[in-house]
């Protein structure tokens, strides 16, 4: 039996990971859009992180 949280799931960060995309594209610094969005710089940084990993994969 397993407790917790499973391995990969990111829950506020996929919740808020639309809305802060579109905040750092507007030009908002990863600090305003946490304050915002009312979650961590690093949470902003690491939406904004696998988006490019995700955006540097796809080829094209």
């Amino acid at each position: 039996m397993r407790f917790g949280r499973q391995p990969g799931q990111r829950v506020k960060a996929d919740r808020h990971q639309k809305r802060a995309l579109e905040l750092v594209a507007a030009g908002q610094s990863y600090r305003e859009v946490a304050l915002r969005l009312s979650i961590s710089k690093n949470t902003v940084l690491a939406i904004v992180k696998r988006d490019r990993a995700k955006q540097a994969a796809i080829p094209g």
